[in-house]
């Protein structure tokens, strides 16, 4: 989750379109595993850095 989110603020070429697609259907599944609080933050973290990249 850190290195997607990290990807993310870099504007990493690899985060293509597919790539944004499958992220934002398995992000929300994998923070399930991690304390409420957590997954919060970093499903926040995640949803910003995606309407950040849409928007550029």
């Amino acid at each position: 989750m850190h290195r997607l989110i990290a990807e993310a603020k870099r504007g990493n070429a690899a985060l293509d379109q597919d790539s944004v697609r499958l992220y934002r259907k398995i992000v929300p599944q994998m923070v399930l595993w991690l304390p409420e609080e957590e997954a919060a933050q970093l499903k926040f973290e995640f949803e910003a850095e995606m309407v950040r990249l849409k928007a550029a």
